[in-house]
């Protein structure tokens, strides 16, 4: 019973991390550029429910990660969570982004429109203030000396 359920989580990983991280990669992209499209057209979309995609791949990735069978894969590949966390978060803001642009160019109002686009760009610099702030206290690389080890090894060459 076992073997079948690490079977099991080995074609769960084959059929989702694939197809989650193309997803993740791409859904940023095409918020992109349906908001131009919406921007440039000067019409909202019918069916953007990109918002909803962008939830379908959080429980991709919960699933994969919820269940022993298929959390092998984050201990495979080390930064695959870090990149999914990264393109997740930029999903979800390109996705509210575009939706708030898309509903306020079904109206219209002049007004409204300069709001959606205003909102639209207020949506990507909170996207990236919050990848700054996030990785400023989390990074990924260690990459700056912290200022007591600078002072020791300072201190150290003094000793010598």
């Amino acid at each position: 019973m076992k073997t079948l359920w690490k079977i099991w989580g080995v074609i769960v990983v084959i059929a989702m991390v694939p197809l989650t991280l193309l997803l993740a990669v791409l859904l940023p992209i095409i918020n992109l550029s349906n908001a131009f499209e919406i921007i440039r057209n000067g019409v909202g979309m019918v069916d953007a429910e990109m918002i909803s995609v962008t939830w379908a791949l959080c429980l991709s990735v919960y699933i994969t990660m919820r269940f022993r069978n298929t959390q092998w894969v984050y201990f495979a590949f080390p930064s695959l969570f870090e990149q999914l966390k990264l393109l997740l978060i930029a999903c979800f803001f390109t996705s509210v982004g575009t939706e708030l642009l898309n509903q306020a160019f079904r109206e219209i109002d002049s007004t409204k429109r300069l709001l959606g686009v205003t909102l639209f760009i207020t949506s990507l610099v909170i996207w990236r203030v919050v990848l700054s702030l996030y990785y400023t206290k989390r990074p990924i690389v260690p990459f700056l000396e912290k200022k007591q080890e600078k002072l020791r090894n300072i201190a150290d060459l003094s000793e010598q």
